[in-house]
């Protein structure tokens, strides 16, 4: 590619050649080296353009072991905080480096493939600046659990000096975002933990409640005109980045080689609540003319929504609607209802309230007015039930008798059973025409429940590796369907599977290749583990418990256990009753779990210093434990 200048260059000395009379020849020579000063000039330019987009490596952070020794010696809260900020401070450009390479490399896939409009979307720049987030407060020790972790609630205060850009269209829309402010209480989980270095397997972080969050948004109009955007706003953006970062969307990070974080135990919905909204009692009038409300109330959990029918005319009403809603293991989940106003412009709210899924997992069934909030008056009755999951498929009939015989009148049908569906690979995939490879994705549907993989870029052997939940009113008459697509030439292949195979599989669980058909070449086909578990109402079916081999099977231990010979259990055990107490994945969750003064300072640091400081079994022992240190803190 030849820039302007050297066309104009070799166009004058053309002219000239051609004016004194000099043969064509001539005038080629002096065109060679012309053109292959602007092939190489473009070529450095390349290069250079594909060195800024290269991902930075993070290199281990370098902070000073004088801010850890004065974080943990100090006494007060705000000495703390202070000294931890000056940590974070250091830590920032590290984890700048992180979260741009996050940005790049994860988002940037996600945001192509969400929407056809958004296909040539990339970033430019990525400037997270030097203003570090401010630590205001650290919560530990406040939930009590039988699993060996530690749950520590972080207070953030981010005013920075962000600066990212992005283009669509081969450059020629341009957004970006000049600052940002995000004010919110970040959950941090440390699990499993291990008893060596570094003690902890993976760190998972979110936020339970969404943070408020104001960004300075460059070219954001232009962007919005586009076909198939432009019923989003400004305020549905940011509603959108507040969803990707709050409860139940989380990020877990590994800090061990041994550790997967998909058999992590709150990756997969393996609990499930039933949700009677029943009444309402004492509800403000909005109708100005009829001086009554067509109340309706939307309940939201778990990443799902589900919203009862209208009733009209009315302050006092009886919805009498079930929803079966599934959950994962992750600390601090709230079912929210909403009670708004139907209005053919804008519906008028009513109240709101929530419950924790932590209370209902625990009580296993719970019948209850809540008061509305933010209102002058109004109360909710609802009913909430923890169902068992059981693995015989002789318990499913008294589970469908019990559903027909307990079903509310204007109630849909009960689920159940849930369906666990893990889409682990394909092989030879095609597309129809051509020698690329695909970029696919699968589709996986149930009745009207479609879920989507992640798209495996370039490839006829895609790894996904996902695991997806499913509720089934009825396995007899209910079947899961399978599509392969490419992201821009279609169908690759489907398949359909009736549940009904699964009960007569031991433990109701299948896993095997499925051949898909209407593929390119007819050799494609997909791996897949189908698993179902009967869900039993406690109050309707009291007596059916869940088995032994339905809580193994239906969830992944987090910890990797070994088989000991006999003849080597009493050295074990001798080995595991040490005298005296040394630093550990199960001390570290002790020293963090001690309310109200919270973390035991003064005892972590003496662990440190007597086991891995003063005497270093390694001469690298000594950086390794700052480097986790650092990081617990």
């Amino acid at each position: 590619s030849v820039d302007s200048t050297g066309f104009a260059f070799a166009l004058i000395i053309g002219y000239f050649l051609k004016w004194i009379n000099i043969r064509p020849g001539y005038m080629l020579m002096g065109l060679v080296p012309i053109c292959l000063w602007c092939l190489r000039k473009a070529n450095k330019a390349k290069k250079q353009r594909l060195k800024d987009e290269k991902p930075e490596s993070v290199a281990p952070p370098k902070v000073s072991f004088a801010n850890i020794e004065r974080l943990v010696a100090s006494n007060t809260e705000e000495g703390r905080q202070e000294t931890l900020n000056k940590v974070m401070a250091e830590l920032w450009p590290h984890i700048s480096i992180y979260l741009k390479n996050l940005l790049k490399d994860r988002i940037e896939p996600l945001v192509q493939g969400s929407h056809s409009a958004l296909s040539s979307f990339h970033f430019t720049l990525i400037n997270f600046g030097k203003s570090a987030p401010r630590v205001t407060s650290v919560i530990t020790g406040h939930k009590k659990s039988d699993r060996k972790q530690i749950i520590l609630d972080i207070g953030l205060n981010y005013h920075g000096d962000a600066k990212v850009e992005m283009t669509l269209r081969k450059d020629m829309i341009k957004v970006g975002i000049n600052g940002a402010k995000l004010e919110g209480t970040l959950r941090v989980i440390l699990e499993p933990l291990l008893d060596s270095v570094p003690f902890v397997g993976a760190v998972t972080f979110y936020f339970p409640q969404r943070p408020k969050l104001h960004v300075n948004w460059t070219g954001l109009a232009e962007m919005l005109k586009l076909p198939g955007l432009n019923s989003l706003s400004d305020t549905k953006v940011i509603d959108q980045i507040a969803k990707f970062i709050v409860l139940p969307n989380h990020m877990t990070i590994p800090l061990n080689a041994g550790i997967k974080v998909d058999d992590l135990y709150y990756k997969v919905h393996r609990n499930v609540i039933r949700v009677i909204v029943l009444e309402a009692n004492g509800l403000m009038a909005k109708d100005f003319i009829t001086r009554k409300s067509d109340p309706y109330v939307i309940v939201h959990c778990g990443g799902q929504t589900n919203k009862t029918k209208v009733v009209y005319r009315n302050l006092n009403p009886c919805w009498n609607q079930v929803f079966d809603m599934s959950f994962s293991d992750l600390p601090g989940q709230k079912i929210d209802f909403e009670v708004y106003d139907f209005d053919l412009e804008k519906d008028d709210f009513l109240g709101s309230c929530q419950i924790s899924v932590e209370e209902v997992m625990k009580q296993k069934s719970i019948d209850t007015w809540i008061p509305l909030n933010n209102v002058v008056s109004g109360k909710l009755h609802v009913k909430l039930e923890s169902l068992s999951l059981l693995s015989q498929a002789a318990q499913l009939r008294p589970v469908l008798m019990a559903n027909q015989r307990y079903c509310l009148p204007k109630s849909e049908v009960f689920s159940s059973a849930l369906l666990f569906v893990f889409i682990d690979r394909a092989r030879g995939l095609q597309l129809k025409e051509g020698d690329k490879d695909p970029s696919s994705k699968a589709e996986i549907k149930v009745h009207k429940s479609v879920q989507k993989t992640k798209i495996c870029p370039n490839t006829k052997e895609p790894v996904w590796g996902e695991t997806f939940t499913f509720l089934i009113r009825n396995p007899h008459n209910e079947m899961l369907e399978l599509q392969v697509r490419d992201t821009h030439d279609g169908l690759l292949g489907s398949i359909s599977v009736p549940l009904s195979t699964l009960l007569c599989a031991g433990n109701l669980t299948t896993e095997d290749w499925y051949q898909l058909s209407s593929s390119g070449t007819g050799s494609g086909a997909v791996r897949m583990r189908l698993q179902l578990r009967i869900l039993a109402s406690p109050s309707a079916i009291p007596h059916l418990e869940p088995s032994s081999s339905s809580s193994s099977s239906s969830s992944s231990s987090s910890t990797i256990t070994k088989t000991i010979p006999k003849s080597q259990q009493g050295k074990r055990k001798a080995q595991q009753q040490p005298s005296a107490t040394r630093l550990s994945g199960e001390t570290l969750s002790k020293l963090f779990s001690c309310p109200p003064q919270g973390i035991r300072f003064g005892r972590l640091r003496s662990l440190l210093q007597r086991d891995y400081l003063e005497k270093p079994k390694d001469p690298a022992s000594k950086e390794t434990v700052r480097h986790i240190f650092i990081f617990l803190l």
